[in-house]
């Protein structure tokens, strides 16, 4: 019997060790643990299950425990802990009893760091997916085992076609074999590695990329991966060679302007000068780069020059446009005009960003200003000069119409008196000799009026206004038949012909032309004359043609040239009819000559 009791009592001591490390265990288990009765009621917690709502472990013993609860399956539940903050939780619930009664063991193991972490690897699942760069994953063999949504709308492979194989599918056969040796070599020596690669889509295109690789570890530094991001730059890489082509361009037109140019900072520091520049100055670039734009070889000449450009590099950093007439001084010392601007660039914004200054050389043109200034003196002294010819002329005019004439007079007065007195006494011979002397005053008389109109026209002033040249030759012509009904002439005149001409002068013109046509085809069984419009130089030209007598072509000039004559005898005239509208057309700012040929007629052209 004592033994049975002994054996009862280790027995229940046994026990009670086991129960003391169940609750050692229940107590310091990291998992919160709850006992729940059937009420719904908690009846123990552990620290773990305070620590994770907020609250010591007595002081949820009695509270309910809202959560529905199965034995049959783990679940998840999110709590709240008295600070408010939330805890998810995985649940698994066991049968027991506690003091007796029918109860629940709840076990919640704090899954809230793992959710996070499966919500960080959604987001980097969907970063990676939705990435507009290229993202490929391969074993440590290089092996494909991921590639993104972009890398099929790149390269049109899909995963399932590339999955398992190496990259090497995309080579285009354009790369350097030895650059993809030194790529793997770093890779593999655990480096990232960045560079570009030529690859080739599905489709056969050629397309650039530019990518970086980087090695994924073990915590022994072991490589288990490759990470591969690349970005497709065909696109950028194309607009970066066109680029540089017009950058070049640029450079080509900006050196070889004939002008200076440059470009300064808004404060006027110069930052680039083109190679005209570099040669005015005969400078190196550390002269001239970097300095204030003032302070430069072009401008140390002179400091109110110096100051002026000072002025000028302000303004035109408050946006504003300048130009002006600059000097600059060669390394030989000679002293040139420039035709100096200075423009503001501006960005987006508005606001000044770069200044551009030129330079042109107008020293040509300022020492032919001088050229045409002496000019003007000497013009303005000739211009004098001739008003006193003019005065001459007319002082010589007057001489001419009343001392010259006064004589005429009085010599065809006693001519007349001599035969009014002696009339019947006179021989046959006296009176032939009366005749002549009254024949020779009346072509005297003539040529000192032709002489005095020739000079009128060489003095009057010229009046431009619209004339039909073709009416007035119409109504010279028409005269001229009046005046010789008997002859047979056929005259052409081209209609609706209208000039900007002075038309007292013009119809002097036409009237000697025409007139001359009138006379020299008087030999002509059927005259013909015309007179139309032709082109000379782009310029329209006037004509007055006939099929008289002609002259030698060597006459050509000779004929507009005063009391020079080249008809025979028999045609009477002053000789001062071609000079007169040779001296007309010149008056107008045309040109006149003449072609003929002996025996078959003349053309007279002329241009306003």
């Amino acid at each position: 019997m004592f033994q049975k009791t002994g054996e009862i009592k280790e027995l229940l001591a046994r026990k009670t060790r086991e129960l003391q490390n169940c609750r050692a265990i229940l107590l310091k288990t990291p998992h919160g643990i709850l006992i729940v009765d059937k009420g719904g009621s908690i009846r123990f917690a552990n620290s773990a299950a305070g620590r994770m709502l907020g609250c010591l472990p007595e002081e949820l013993v009695g509270m309910p425990f809202q959560f529905p609860l199965s034995t049959e399956e783990k679940a998840e539940i999110t709590l709240k802990s008295r600070d408010g903050k939330e805890v998810a939780a995985e649940v698994w619930v066991v049968e027991t009893e506690w003091e007796e009664h029918a109860a629940l063991f709840v076990s919640l193991h704090d899954i809230t760091g793992r959710r996070c972490s499966e919500q960080e690897l959604r987001k980097l699942y969907r970063a990676i997916t939705d990435s507009p760069s290229i993202v490929m994953i391969t074993d440590n063999r290089g092996n494909i085992e991921y590639v993104n949504p972009k890398f099929t709308e790149i390269t049109g492979y899909t995963l399932t076609e590339v999955a398992g194989k190496n990259p090497a599918l995309l080579k285009s056969g354009e790369m350097n074999p030895d650059e993809l040796r030194r790529m793997w070599e770093t890779i593999s020596s655990g480096d990232e590695w960045h560079g570009e690669f030529i690859n080739r889509k599905k489709n056969g295109e050629i397309y650039l990329e530019r990518a970086s690789i980087s090695p994924v570890k073990e915590l022994d530094g072991v490589i288990t991966h490759f990470v591969a991001v690349k970005e497709d730059v065909t696109e950028q890489k194309r607009i970066e060679r066109e680029l540089r082509e017009s950058e070049a361009l640029l450079n080509v037109i900006f050196d070889e302007a004939s002008q200076l140019m440059g470009l300064m900072k808004p404060d006027g520091t110069l930052i680039k000068i083109n190679r005209t520049a570099f040669e005015f100055i005969q400078g190196r670039a550390d002269e001239v780069l970097g300095r204030p734009f003032w302070e430069t070889p072009w401008w140390t000449h002179s400091k109110d020059m110096q100051d002026r450009v000072h002025g000028a590099v302000e303004a035109a950093a408050r946006g504003e446009f300048v130009r002006f007439e600059a000097t600059h001084r060669t390394p030989e010392g000679e002293l040139v005009w420039v035709d100096f601007s200075l423009k503001p660039v501006k960005d987006a914004k508005g606001d000044v960003v770069f200044l551009v200054p030129e330079g042109r050389d107008i020293t040509p043109y300022k020492q032919a200003a001088e050229e045409i200034e002496i000019l003007h003196t000497d013009l303005a002294a000739r211009a004098h000069d001739l008003e006193i010819a003019n005065q001459e002329l007319e002082a010589f005019s007057y001489t001419v119409s009343h001392d010259l004439r006064a004589p005429l007079t009085t010599i065809s007065a006693s001519s007349q008196m001599v035969v009014e007195m002696c009339g019947q006494r006179l021989n046959e011979q006296c009176r032939e000799l009366t005749g002549i002397i009254e024949e020779e005053v009346g072509r005297m008389d003539q040529l000192i009026g032709t002489l005095l109109d020739f000079a009128r026209i060489t003095r009057s002033e010229v009046h431009r206004e619209t004339v039909d040249i073709s009416i007035m030759a119409e109504t010279i012509l028409l005269g001229l038949r009046q005046r010789e009904p008997d002859r047979k002439v056929v005259y052409e005149v081209a209609e609706g012909l209208t000039v900007s001409a002075d038309p007292k002068l013009l119809r002097v013109a036409l009237e000697n032309l025409l007139g001359n046509a009138w006379k020299y085809t008087a030999k002509r069984e059927t005259a013909i004359i015309r007179f139309g419009l032709t082109e000379y130089r782009g310029r329209p030209a006037y004509y007055v043609e006939d099929n008289g007598i002609g002259f030698a072509p060597k006459e050509n000039e000779r004929v507009f040239i005063p009391f020079q004559r080249v008809s025979p005898e028999e045609f009477t005239g002053t000789g001062i009819g071609l000079a007169t509208v040779h001296r007309i057309i010149q008056r107008h700012g045309g040109r006149i000559w003449a072609e003929g040929e002996e025996g078959k007629g003349a053309t007279f052209y002329f241009t306003l």
